[in-house]
């Protein structure tokens, strides 16, 4: 579930609350995480029905176990990527989609040798609520 507001224009300032399962080396995993991030709405149509928009952020996750395996259960989630999103109703819901570089690390926090890190491409698909 992703809440966002516009804060100028073509930008928005959203949160994200998300929930992950890791399989991985090791045992697997769950987590929740949360992240802030903003969003440049740089092509659309005038009345902002679609728009095409790139996005940079950074999280937090705590996981129920470490991960990547070996690290820790506290990480941080930098992210950048590009997407798509379109009106679906008159309350100003918006359904996404689009591909963002995602990086998961503990910074080194628990010291260097237990900082593995996983950097991914991820297609990712949500709904956008303003509020």
């Amino acid at each position: 579930l992703t809440p966002a507001f516009w804060v100028a224009q073509d930008l928005q300032l959203l949160t994200e609350f998300g929930f992950w399962y890791f399989n991985q080396e090791g045992p697997d995993t769950g987590g929740v995480s949360f992240t802030l991030a903003g969003r440049w709405h740089f092509h659309h149509a005038d009345d902002y029905r679609w728009s095409v928009f790139a996005d940079l952020g950074v999280g937090v996750l705590g996981a129920f176990d470490d991960t990547p395996n070996g690290g820790s259960s506290f990480n941080l989630l930098p992210r950048a990527g590009l997407g798509f999103q379109t009106l679906i109703n008159d309350q100003g819901w918006r359904l996404m989609t689009g591909l963002r570089w995602h990086h998961i690390s503990n910074a080194r926090i628990t010291g260097e040798d237990e900082n593995p890190s996983r950097n991914s491409l991820l297609l990712f698909a949500g709904l956008s609520v303003p509020f």
